[in-house]
């Protein structure tokens, strides 16, 4: 009867210590697939791509100006798609839109947009969002917002 106790005993320690060793994944929090079970990292954690757009030089504009911004993605995998536009809180419309595909493997793409402001709109805010997604499906947005006097 002692030994059978020691014998489960032993199993179910055995169980346990094995268990919880063996959780292996991505142990980075900002990793797109973090796992928090994992308790040994496997080198599989995927990040999104980094987005960043350099702001128009001054934050007032008049309509019938012109603003060039640049947008920089990076990822460690290739960049599947690109997608930006330029929305006026004023009355909500869409007053451009580009969508790109860049080639294969890419891993930094650097694009530069130069746009007229609209007439007709004065005293109104703009926001540029870019969004990129990497070709396993990772996306991050990143926006920057400028005012039209």
């Amino acid at each position: 009867m002692k030994n059978a106790l020691i014998f489960t005993l032993t199993i179910i320690a055995l169980i346990f210590t094995t268990s919880s060793c063996g959780n292996k994944g991505c142990t980075d929090p900002l990793a797109a697939n973090y796992l928090e079970e994992a308790n040994k990292d496997d080198g599989s954690c995927e990040y999104a791509p980094t987005i960043m757009i350099d702001s128009p030089n001054s934050n007032m504009k008049s309509p019938g100006d012109t603003i060039s911004i640049q947008i920089h993605v990076t990822d460690d995998d290739q960049i599947q798609e690109i997608s930006s536009k330029l929305t006026c809180f004023m009355n909500d419309s869409i007053y451009w839109s580009d969508d790109s595909h860049p080639n294969a493997n890419e891993h930094h793409v650097m694009s530069s947009c130069v746009m007229g402001l609209p007439q007709g709109i004065s005293m109104s805010d703009f926001t540029l969002l870019v969004t990129a997604t990497d070709h396993t499906g990772n996306e991050s947005e990143t926006s920057v917002t400028f005012h039209v006097m």
